[in-house]
């Protein structure tokens, strides 16, 4: 179903940024607005209901606005711990295709979500050696294609929730050597579709355990 196309070109991109960190205290802030002027974008293009094929945009922009911010509670109240809550956030301004002739039922670059969130808690003790963090992501809608037909146009995509959470503990200290840690992660824990297209989930819930 897809037809090949030796004139396809390698993508190249030029991005600039902007932005400012505030320290103070207990809290870590950032603000970052960035802007990326593609050439050759590489997209598939329906070119027949049914037979897709590879092409390059001419011309493409992504900007967009970046947000952390993260406050260790621990160190306000004097505690042993770090307790440090989180929140990181990107928002999409432009998500333009600028090349009229691949349009493909949509200047909005596809399969790029207009925003992003991931939030969580991080827990740390020194004494024990302890690590733990949970994480949640959410993506935002986006344009893109039910695969599954062919001809159909482009559609707004809903967000996933993927949840992930650690945990990392020291066994022993090999003093120049440095340590062994155990290292435990559940990710997707809820088990959601993780879906970066319709139709197309990610890894379902998985488990590791290993050493560091």
């Amino acid at each position: 179903y897809y037809l090949p196309n030796s004139s396809l070109k390698p993508e190249k991109s030029k991005t600039w940024e902007v932005g400012a960190d505030v320290n103070w205290q207990f809290i870590d802030s950032s603000l970052t607005y960035f802007y990326t002027d593609w050439r050759n974008k590489i997209t598939a293009d329906e070119i027949s209901p049914g037979q897709w094929q590879y092409k390059n945009f001419k011309s493409a922009k992504l900007s967009g606005l970046e947000f952390a911010l993260s406050a260790n509670i621990g160190q306000a109240f004097n505690w042993q711990s770090e307790v440090r809550p989180y929140v990181n956030f990107t928002y999409m301004i432009d998500r333009k295709n600028e090349d009229p002739n691949t349009k493909t039922y949509t200047d909005i670059i596809p399969n790029v979500p207009k925003w992003m969130v991931n939030f969580g808690l991080t827990f740390a003790n020194a004494e024990y050696d302890l690590k733990t963090n949970i994480n949640v992501v959410y993506t935002g809608s986006s344009r893109t294609r039910d695969w599954n037909r062919a001809g159909t146009p482009y559609m707004t995509h809903t967000g996933d929730m993927v949840v992930n959470a650690g945990i990392e503990k020291g066994l022993f200290d090999m003093g120049d050597y440095g340590s062994v840690k155990l290292r435990g992660e559940v990710n997707n824990i809820f088990d959601s579709d993780n879906e970066a297209y319709l139709d197309y989930p990610g890894p379902g819930r998985n488990f590791y355990v290993g050493l560091i």
